[in-house]
């Protein structure tokens, strides 16, 4: 009876992945927007980057470690409100077994100031969702914002209470930004380009305009999470996050597609690093409430700080590429048994000793992230006939 009851409990919803998967990266390029900024016209003081191609933010990034980013292969956004606007060949689902409910991960090129990764470079970019309702392949549906750590956190806030304008022009003798007129968009690299215009967007809290984001002590629980250019990407097979390649036969899909914890400090061993995020996290900008969607087509990022910092320029958030997260179901085989079933589910009950939604809690949410991958792994199952 007991075993009945405990059936009709992991009887929860959810998409779940059969078969070959889908494309892992963003492949298709709908708009890209940049503000002002030092790089947006392609001028790079080392020879082979370049900052103003969009295709850099399709397929799998470069990256070159935890305090070392890589160049090569990123798009700078600009200032405050630049962004880019991808899409995905085939929908991003929220797979019930993604660790820690990250079901995409944005690239770009922050860094860690020393081996901790209390202490980093980042220029946080909002992330924003679309699902392609209506079925006609262009981003025209509603648009919900990936809410994260700071943005419109508290009772009664709603991420439009953060959304900004901001006006640019070329003019030096006008007081209206950038602070440097050659981060104007230049005509020549952008044809018919106006003599000014506005960028908008979600502006996250000042804590974020600042020349090095320090996590507070102790140090082991991320304060940041959520945002884009937030977190480094590593060199493709580095399994530990020092630098050394441990594993050079691994591919960018292997590799690139396995999420990090988002609320701990550092990078999870065997991941590519990045910023990862749970379409669940998403909300209706207006009102606050969760998004309706259970899978994104579409995805933008927009530069989510106005703010720079002395000689190193603007904050203008950089995209490398962007990866649906891979499920694992071993990672909720709690029971150690080879398989996800519902024997997982008594173990759990049994010990309570399995944080599954990595927030350094164990309780009611890591039981029904269980419950949702057990689900699905049931469905799976029975689908191919074991």
């Amino acid at each position: 009876m007991a075993h009945e009851m405990m059936r009709a409990m992991v009887m929860v919803v959810g998409v779940c992945a059969v078969g070959a998967r889908a494309g892992d990266f963003a492949d298709v390029l709908f708009e890209y927007a940049p503000a002002p900024g030092q790089f947006i016209n392609g001028d790079s003081n080392t020879p082979g980057e370049v900052y103003n191609d969009p295709a850099a933010a399709l397929g799998p990034p470069i990256g070159a470690g935890a305090t070392s980013p890589s160049n090569a292969k990123v798009v700078s956004l600009g200032g405050f409100g630049g962004s880019i606007t991808l899409g995905f060949s085939e929908t991003v689902w929220a797979d019930p077994c993604n660790p820690w409910g990250v079901d995409a991960i944005v690239f770009g090129n922050a860094f860690w100031l020393g081996t901790a990764g209390t202490h980093r470079w980042a220029e946080p970019g909002v992330i924003e969702i679309s699902r392609d309702v209506n079925g006609n392949g262009i981003p025209d549906d509603p648009w919900y914002v990936v809410r994260g750590s700071h943005l419109a956190v508290g009772p009664g806030k709603v991420p439009m209470d953060f959304w900004e304008e901001q006006d640019w022009d070329d003019d030096p003798n006008t007081a209206t930004p950038p602070a440097q007129v050659w981060w104007y968009p230049d005509p020549l690299v952008y044809p018919g380009f106006p003599s000014s215009y506005t960028t908008a967007g979600y502006r996250l809290p000042s804590v974020f305009e600042v020349a090095v984001l320090v996590t507070p002590a102790p140090g082991e629980f991320e304060a940041y999470w959520g945002y884009a250019d937030m977190s480094p990407t590593l060199r493709l097979g580095d399994l530990t996050g020092n630098g050394v390649v441990d594993d050079p036969s691994m591919t960018p899909e292997e590799f690139y597609t396995r999420a990090s914890n988002p609320f701990r400090v550092g990078i999870t061993a065997g991941s590519g690093g990045g910023d990862g995020f749970g379409i669940s996290w998403a909300v209706d900008p207006e009102t606050g409430e969760r998004a309706p969607i259970d899978g994104f087509d579409f995805i933008r990022i927009r530069t989510g700080t106005n703010f720079v910092s002395g000689s190193l320029g603007e904050h203008s958030t950089e995209v490398g590429g962007v990866a649906r997260a891979r499920a694992d179901r071993s990672f909720f085989d709690v029971d150690g048994s080879g398989a996800v079933d519902v024997e997982d589910v008594y173990a759990w009950h049994a010990g309570m000793t399995k944080d599954l939604t990595g927030d350094g809690t164990i309780g009611e949410a890591d039981r029904l992230m269980l419950l949702r991958c057990v689900r699905c792994c049931e469905i799976n199952d029975m689908t191919e006939g074991r």
